[in-house]
């Protein structure tokens, strides 16, 4: 029987993210052990997992009550996965500036000489060794942020192309 057909009241709930409310406990997608520096088992289960070679060589630890032992689990967690949030969010920021630092920000100015890929394919070449490149073009005008206009001479018309399809001259 699949979810669809239940009842209206018995279909699962999609639980709230925890971003938006810390007070809920329950699994933190993890981009990767390194970053948040937890085992996924440790942010799920709030302990690391135990091998049957661990029950046998371990030595059982003391009993706790149960309700001690459910407020243990709750502050262990949560505690968790704050940790995890926390560094999953610097982490974030990281990656953020290092993308920042590559990417093409300043962007071309008027009068830069570049080169416009433009492959070609002629039947019978194989695709390797033809050229993909144009150039030079000089930048004439800058529309937008990504979008240019450039012109090889003063006499050839005028072409009108993303920034991702050329390259410095």
């Amino acid at each position: 029987m699949s979810w669809k057909s239940l009842p209206t009241d018995k279909t699962p709930k999609i639980p709230p993210r925890i971003e938006e409310d810390p007070s809920v406990v329950g699994p933190v997608v993890l981009r990767d052990t390194y970053e948040v520096g937890k085992t996924p088992a440790s942010v799920v289960f709030g302990a690391e997992l135990r091998l049957p070679i661990d029950l046998i060589s371990d030595r059982p630890k003391k009993e706790e009550g149960v309700n001690n032992y459910i407020s243990h689990l709750q502050d262990r967690l949560k505690l968790t996965h704050a940790e995890v949030r926390q560094k999953m969010r610097i982490e974030s920021d990281r990656m953020k500036t290092r993308y920042d630092l590559r990417a093409n920000t300043g962007g071309f100015q008027v009068g830069e000489k570049v080169w416009l890929y433009n492959p070609k394919r002629t039947k019978g070449k194989s695709p390797k060794l033809q050229k993909s490149w144009e150039g030079p073009y000089i930048v004439v005008t800058r529309l937008n942020d990504v979008v240019y206009r450039i012109q090889k001479n003063p006499q050839d018309k005028m072409k009108i192309v993303h920034y991702y399809s050329f390259s410095f001259g």
